[in-house]
């Protein structure tokens, strides 16, 4: 008994406790039903203004279009001007997943470094929200055009993130992640995406966009997205591609394998204390999960020939990731990054001094693959 009174005390100080530290029950307490939870942020420009638009949870689980009445010059005028003029449920920030950018603006003078600064120093919007750029688009048509067809702009971006996450399609980062690249001063990926043609949306569908690779973001602003190839090679060196879906043509036939395990060794080599090169070794395992066609793998130089084929792809991959980011004089592979996280004491050069080096760096690349299921099926059973 003397114990369930000591709790009830300790339960009735801490409530004091809140209370006096809170300043009491505030007036200014919202009933949810009083509240427009928005879920997403869209940003344009139109010229020097912002453009705001918003996606809000409406009655639990559906989704429907609010766009602020006037453009602003700032993110935060135009959302306390969305604030203003809510004639019936008050917007509130803090359940705000998704933050989609236009290409436009992200490509503007200032590109997206005002709205990242805004959302790190405003406490209602949370920081892990996800970062997404339009290509070729603007964030208004996008959210525009889901609510048009009906779907869950939140639900069909989640179904994008678990998807380029677990492949080389992309990544998704948040503000957080952004923001911490844009005060280090490296370079920012961010997932891109792309508004579908309307002849390849299909009827019922909710595949309303498609990834679209990397939006390469320098001291703020968008230059560049990258290609397919660029895009998984990416995903390789910084170590964030669990597994990939390839087809290898080979005597007429066509291989189809999941790629897992998918490492980039990465090993500088130096001559005292000066950098000679880096030697980057790939390895994978290979799981053959179809054979169209008449190919029997269980000869080794058949196998052979289609773990060289499948090797030199994935190290092109790679080889064409360094390239573009040579091309662009900025590392956004990440090479510094890891060399420097791998290699700290002998990898001990400024970031400045490491982008002077990597133009000209020499950069070697193998790979090691291991095929897996690498016998030919005469039968349902796998005999014979």
């Amino acid at each position: 008994m003397k114990k369930k009174t000591e709790l009830v005390i300790l339960a009735l100080a801490i409530a004091a406790t809140l209370l006096f530290l809170t300043g009491g029950i505030s007036e200014d307490v919202k009933e949810v039903s009083d509240l427009e939870l928005v879920s997403v942020i869209g940003i344009d420009k139109d010229g020097k203004n912002v453009v705001l638009t918003t996606s809000a949870a409406l009655d639990g689980d559906l989704e429907r279009i609010v766009i602020s009445g006037t453009e602003k010059e700032s993110l935060l005028e135009a959302i306390s001007d969305l604030c203003h003029s809510a004639s019936v449920r008050e917007p509130f920030f803090a359940h705000v997943e998704n933050l989609i950018i236009g290409e436009d603006a992200a490509r503007d003078e200032n590109g997206i470094a005002p709205y990242i600064d805004y959302i790190t120093r405003n406490l209602s919007i949370r920081l892990d929200a996800n970062v997404y750029i339009v290509k070729g688009g603007t964030a208004r048509d996008f959210i525009a055009k889901t609510v048009e067809k009906n779907v869950s702009i939140s639900g069909m971006l989640g179904y994008i993130q678990k998807d380029v996450n677990m492949s080389t399609e992309g990544q998704v980062y948040t503000c957080g992640d952004v923001a911490v690249s844009l005060i280090e001063g490296t370079p920012v990926l961010l997932q891109a995406i792309e508004i579908k043609p309307e002849e390849e949306m299909l009827e019922n569908s909710e595949e309303v966009i498609s990834p679209m690779g990397f939006a390469v973001v320098k001291e703020g602003i968008l230059v560049d997205f990258t290609g397919e190839d660029v895009t998984k090679g990416i995903c390789i060196l910084r170590g964030v591609a669990e597994s990939e879906v390839v087809s290898v043509y080979l005597d007429g036939a066509m291989v189809s394998m999941d790629l897992k395990n998918i490492k980039a060794d990465i090993e500088p080599v130096f001559s005292g204390d000066e950098l000679k090169k880096i030697k980057i070794k790939l390895s994978f395992n290979g799981s053959i999960e179809q054979i169209t066609g008449k190919l029997d793998v269980g000869q080794e130089e058949v196998l052979r020939a289609l773990t060289d084929e499948i090797e030199k792809r994935e190290a092109e991959k790679v080889a064409a990731a360094i390239n573009s980011a040579k091309k662009a004089e900025m590392d956004y592979v990440g090479l510094y990054k890891i060399l420097k996280t791998s290699h700290p004491l002998k990898f001990n050069m400024t970031e400045d001094q490491w982008n002077e080096i990597f133009k000209d760096v020499q950069i070697s690349i193998s790979a090691e693959a291991k095929i897996e299921r690498a016998y030919d099926i005469i039968n349902v059973t796998g005999k014979g």
